[in-house]
């Protein structure tokens, strides 16, 4: 079995992004993605 503890990446853009679902980073909502900010 694998074990994974630490942050992902998903995880740091969320606080990145400051989103609180992380289902909105997988979306295909192009509205969402054209007026979210860029890293």
């Amino acid at each position: 079995p694998v074990i994974a503890w630490g942050i992902g990446l998903d995880r740091l853009a969320m606080f990145a992004l400051e989103i609180n679902d992380i289902r909105e980073l997988f979306t295909n909502d192009l509205k969402w993605l054209r007026n979210s900010k860029v890293l």
